[in-house]
C-alpha cells in the first residue's frame, strides 16, 4: 500500500504538535534561580536515586532520618531541605517502623514533632515489576502528594523479576518513573551492594545508568559513612559521617527490655596527617572523644603537666561517648567495657591521646575542637 505523503501531512498528530510546541532555541533559555533541589547538593526536587550498601550498615535507619527530615523541612546534616510530605514503602521490614519511630520520639522530640504529620508508611511488599501495582499505590494515594518516595528495597518490590535482568529492571523502572511523574517528586531506591563491593550495587549495569544519584554507604566499626558517589547534575563526593545510638523505649510484656536506634551526625574522619591508621573500635573512641571534647571540653592554664594549646575533658565524658557508640551494635554492657578499657590502652599506646589526674587529651590537636596552633619560634 502507497502513501500519498502529501495527504499524510495534512493529517493532524497530537504528538507532533506537543513536540513542537516544546521546540526551543538556545537564546530564549533562562537560568532559574529557583529551588531544584530536595535535598540541597544530595537530592533533586525530582528524579531518581539509589541508596545501597551492605547488610546491616543501617540503610533503612539512614533514609528514615532523611525521610523525616524532608517532611519536617528540617536541615539534613547541615544541608537544605525543602519541606514535603513522604512516602515511605516499608516493603522489607515494614513491621519494625514502630520501634524506630518511638526511638526518633523518645531521642529526637523536635524532629519527630516536625516529621511524623507529613511520614506516611506503607508497610507492605508491592511488585513494581508487574504492571498494577504502580496505578494501585497511586490511586490509594490520589487524595496526597509527595515530595520523596522511598522505596525499601527494589529487591523485595520487584516481584518475579530478576535485577540481573536488564529488561525486568527496565520494567521496574518504568513503574518507578512514573510515580515520580505522577507525583513530580524524587523517588529513593534503597538497595545492596553486589558480592563485589568495588562494584557498587547489585545487579544489572542499567539501574546505575539510569539514576540521577548514587549514595553509597560503608561501615568502619561503628562510624558509617555516606557518599554521594554519583551525580547527574550536581557535584559528586559529597560526604556525611554518622552513627546509630541506641535508644531504651521500656519493656516488653515479659519484662525484657525494648531498645531501637536513631541516626545521630558524627565528624567525617580527618585527612591522615601523620600517625597510626586507626579503624574500628579505635576509631569509634577517638570520635567519641572528639565529641567529648566538643561538648566538655576546657583550656587548663598554668600546669606544666596538661597542655595549654588544647582542650582537655574528663575520662568519665569520654566513657560516655563511647559507651553511647559500642552499645548500638548489641553487645553486652560488660563487652562494651572491656572494648573501652582495650580501646583506650591502644590509643595510649600509640601515642594518639594522653591521659593524666581524671583527664585526656589529643597528642595531635589539629582536629579537636577548638584547638589553638602554637606559634613556631
Amino acid at each position: 500500500m502507497q502513501i500519498d505523503l502529501s495527504t499524510a501531512a495534512a493529517v493532524p498528530f497530537p504528538r507532533a504538535e506537543q513536540l513542537r510546541d516544546a521546540l526551543i532555541t538556545a537564546d530564549r533559555l533562562a537560568l532559574s534561580s529557583s529551588s531544584e533541589y530536595l535535598v540541597k547538593g544530595w537530592l533533586g526536587r525530582t528524579g531518581i536515586s539509589v541508596l545501597y550498601g551492605p547488610s546491616n550498615v543501617g540503610k533503612s535507619y539512614f533514609a528514615l532520618d532523611l525521610a523525616l527530615h524532608v517532611a519536617g523541612g528540617m536541615p539534613w546534616q547541615g544541608n537544605r531541605v525543602i519541606r514535603g510530605n513522604v512516602l515511605y514503602i516499608a516493603a522489607e521490614g515494614g513491621q519494625s517502623f514502630a520501634r524506630r519511630l518511638e526511638a526518633v520520639r523518645v531521642q529526637l522530640p523536635a524532629l519527630y514533632a516536625e516529621g511524623a504529620p507529613a511520614f506516611n508508611l506503607l508497610p507492605v511488599q508491592v511488585d513494581l515489576h508487574a504492571p498494577d501495582d504502580g496505578p494501585a499505590i497511586k490511586a490509594a494515594t490520589r487524595d496526597k502528594r509527595f515530595a520523596l518516595v522511598i522505596i525499601d528495597t527494589l529487591a523485595q518490590s520487584l516481584g518475579v523479576g530478576d535485577e540481573n535482568l536488564g529488561k525486568d529492571l527496565g520494567m521496574f523502572l518504568a513503574n518507578v518513573a512514573d510515580l515520580r511523574g505522577h507525583f513530580g517528586c524524587h523517588v529513593l531506591i534503597i538497595h545492596h551492594s553486589g558480592k563485589d563491593v568495588a562494584r557498587g550495587a547489585r545487579g544489572h549495569s542499567s539501574l546505575r545508568a539510569a539514576v540521577d544519584t548514587e549514595i553509597e554507604l560503608k561501615a568502619d566499626g561503628l562510624v558509617r559513612t555516606a557518599k554521594a558517589s554519583k551525580q547527574r547534575d550536581m557535584e559528586s563526593g559529597h560526604a556525611v559521617a554518622y552513627t546509630l545510638m541506641p535508644v531504651n523505649l521500656g519493656q516488653d510484656a515479659d519484662g525484657d527490655p525494648i531498645s531501637n536506634c536513631v541516626v545521630m551526625p558524627a565528624d567525617l574522619p580527618a585527612p591522615k596527617r601523620s600517625g597510626p591508621k586507626l579503624t574500628g573500635n579505635l576509631e569509634v573512641a577517638k570520635q567519641a572523644l572528639l565529641e567529648a571534647l566538643r561538648q566538655d571540653g576546657r583550656f587548663i592554664k598554668g600546669t606544666e603537666d596538661l597542655p595549654e594549646s588544647r582542650k582537655v575533658v574528663e575520662i568519665e565524658k569520654w566513657r560516655e561517648q563511647m559507651r553511647r557508640r559500642m552499645l548500638s551494635d548489641g553487645s553486652s554492657p560488660e563487652a562494651a567495657k572491656k572494648a573501652i578499657q582495650r580501646a583506650r590502652e591502644q590509643l595510649q599506646n600509640l601515642d594518639v591521646t594522653r591521659e593524666i589526674d581524671g583527664l585526656v587529651w589529643i597528642v595531635d590537636g589539629r582536629d579537636t575542637p577548638g584547638h589553638v596552633p602554637v606559634p613556631l619560634h
